[in-house]
């Protein structure tokens, strides 16, 4: 039998409970293997997404990716029956520095719309906004209603439909053998789509050294990455920042150093 996590997290019947009903709604099936996938935003995200779309037969190839965007719902939302009766069960996790980081780039420094959206909701006057950078952004998520603003930055504990997953992949450090392992295991094709989609900086030139680039507004670093370069992950960083995320991405690095490797965390605890 399969735990769910949040199903008992409330004595209030399941169709109202707020927690299961989120993190199911990240809970894809792949129909062919009988296998329940978990989707985080920022973990390899749109290449699952895509990848089960595909083989679930909504779209016919890649063509059609975009499809994918507006229909979440549509590959997840897995019946309790498929819950349950899951033969292989499987989620991508990321270390939460690195996340979090990809997730300000991505929606800060790359799309003006994103970020203005939150600094709007921040109640920010033009001037902050204009300055706003990584170390304000991090501070911003020490409130509640901020950390779950967007589901880019929503704790990945708070995905997870399961207590436990048969298979937890490293996204950073298992990028390679997720496709093979997959493909073995249950038939599954994994494709990644992040040349084509250019989500996040892979492939960019990373520049800065340590805290480099911890204050700098992401509009400076909006104009970086459209030359191809990014700012390296050490160069976002300061103490404060840091300590910051330690704290309120605290179960996510507990869950990260239980089921992988405390040293794949870009900042592992120290004993």
């Amino acid at each position: 039998m399969r735990i769910l996590k949040w199903s008992h997290s409330s004595f209030n019947l399941i169709a109202n409970n707020p927690e299961h009903l989120f993190a199911n709604t990240y809970a894809a099936p792949h129909y062919d293997s009988d296998s329940v996938f978990t989707f985080i935003p920022k973990n390899g995200c749109t290449s699952l997404r895509a990848s089960l779309a595909i083989a679930n037969g909504f779209i016919p190839n890649l063509d059609k990716l975009d499809w994918i965007h507006n229909n979440n719902a549509t590959l997840g939302m897995a019946s309790f029956s498929e819950l349950q009766k899951a033969k292989f069960t499987a989620i991508i996790l990321r270390c939460p520095y690195r996340r979090i980081t990809s997730a300000y780039l991505d929606k800060f420094c790359r799309s003006r719309i994103d970020s203005k959206i939150y600094m709007e909701h921040l109640g920010l006057s033009n001037a902050a906004q204009k300055s706003f950078n990584f170390l304000d952004f991090v501070r911003s998520l020490c409130l509640s209603k901020n950390l779950n603003f967007d589901v880019h930055w929503t704790p990945q504990i708070s995905f997870m439909v399961y207590e436990k997953y048969d298979k937890y992949f490293n996204l950073d450090g298992d990028a390679k053998l997720i496709a093979p392992y997959l493909q073995k295991k249950c038939g599954f094709n994994f494709i990644d789509v992040t040349k084509i989609t250019n989500n996040g900086t892979r492939f960019y030139e990373k520049v800065g050294s340590y805290e480099e680039y911890s204050k700098i507004d992401h509009s400076h670093i909006g104009k970086l990455i459209l030359s191809n370069s990014a700012p390296s992950y050490a160069s976002l960083f300061n103490g404060e920042i840091k300590e910051i995320i330690r704290s309120i991405y605290r179960e996510d690095i507990d869950l990260f150093s239980r089921e992988l490797n405390s040293s794949s965390l870009l900042y592992p605890p120290t004993p």
